[in-house]
């Protein structure tokens, strides 16, 4: 493998994680923003704590 393969495959791993954190960290986002009104209903805590859980 040449240098520059290698460089060009470790940048596809770094933006493959990123991308995941800021997925994961907009769907944290848009639940909170949505689901927070509703927070008082177990199931919906329950939901949010497993969803948080898997990433």
């Amino acid at each position: 493998m040449k240098k520059n393969e290698l460089k060009i495959y470790l940048n596809c791993i770094l933006l493959a994680f990123f991308s995941k954190k800021l997925i994961n960290y907009i769907i944290k986002i848009y639940f909170l923003h949505y689901v927070g009104p509703r927070l008082s209903e177990p199931p919906v805590v329950l939901l949010i704590y497993v969803i948080w859980n898997i990433h």
